[in-house]
């Protein structure tokens, strides 16, 4: 009984000695960028980006592409010009002092500076709503602010996206800036 019991310990540990010493497997990298994978989640590879280095010489695109284009294929270039647009255009409204906006997808976070004037601030919705929807049609929801606070929050946003932060690192801020912010439409 005891000579069984030690043949089968000691097959186990030649068992495990055995398999230990196997090489590990690792996937290849030059197969896991491939477009056809499906662990890519949906992120558009650019095969003909150079390196990142070079990449990283142009920092308002964030990872490889040298096009612009992000998850989704969202152009995040096209997201900042639309948004100083938009900015510049609310900044000439009377009422408005400074407008800061950020656009994300088909939402647009405004956040104004009023001058002072009260007369003028009681229609700065509907106004603000109507130049929206005259500069940049595609965007569907406005969320909107009069708040410094917020307004500075909205600024710093719209700094580091410009800089190149990923849209998807900021996610979070920007749906705790729309539970906070008005909804115009």
């Amino acid at each position: 009984m005891k000579k069984t019991i030690y043949k089968i310990f000691i097959f186990m540990i030649v068992i495990l000695l055995i398999s230990g010493c196997q090489s590990v497997r690792r996937p290849n990298p030059n197969q896991q960028g491939n477009q056809g994978d499906t662990q890519n989640r949906g992120i558009t590879i650019n095969p003909n980006a150079q390196s990142r280095q070079q990449d990283m010489a142009n920092p308002t695109i964030p990872y490889n592409s040298d096009d612009g284009t992000f998850e989704g294929n969202i152009n995040v270039n096209d997201l900042n010009g639309r948004a100083h647009r938009l900015a510049d255009e609310l900044a000439v409204l009377e009422g408005i002092e400074k407008a800061h906006v950020v656009i994300s997808a088909n939402a647009a976070l405004i956040g104004v500076i009023p001058n002072g004037n009260q007369q003028q601030n009681q229609n700065l919705q509907e106004r603000i709503e109507a130049r929206v929807r005259t500069v940049d049609p595609e965007v569907d929801q406005i969320f909107f602010t009069q708040d410094q606070r917020t307004t500075r929050e909205i600024q710093a946003l719209a700094s580091r996206l410009e800089k190149g932060e990923a849209v998807t690192r900021v996610n979070n801020e920007v749906t705790d800036l729309m539970r906070r912010m008005t909804l115009i439409r």
